[in-house]
């Protein structure tokens, strides 16, 4: 797939997969994979960035919201993807 058709697929997919707690159903399966793929390797890049600048060695208690904030601003810098936390997509909900 092209770069841009790609970009298009993924601003699609994370208003389909913003967060935990919310979803619709999958339409396109080759979005569903490209998602899958992309969010694992942000999820990784974020949780290096996040302990580096933290100098911590590994998370600890609250650093999923550090980690969260970090994905954040990956998605959004990187793919122009609005994404939502956890926390965001279920405010009543406390995590740690």
């Amino acid at each position: 797939m092209e770069k841009k058709k790609d970009q298009e697929m993924l601003s699609e997919i994370a208003a389909i997969f913003g967060g935990v707690g919310y979803s619709r159903e999958v339409e396109d399966e080759d979005q569903y994979r490209l998602y899958l793929k992309v969010r694992e390797k942000v999820e990784k890049e974020a949780e290096k960035r996040f302990l580096e600048e933290a100098g911590l060695d590994a998370p600890g208690l609250g650093s999923c919201h550090g980690i969260w904030a970090m994905e954040k601003k990956i998605f959004k810098e990187r793919y122009g993807i609005d994404w939502h936390s956890p926390q965001e997509m279920n405010p009543g909900i406390y995590f740690d």
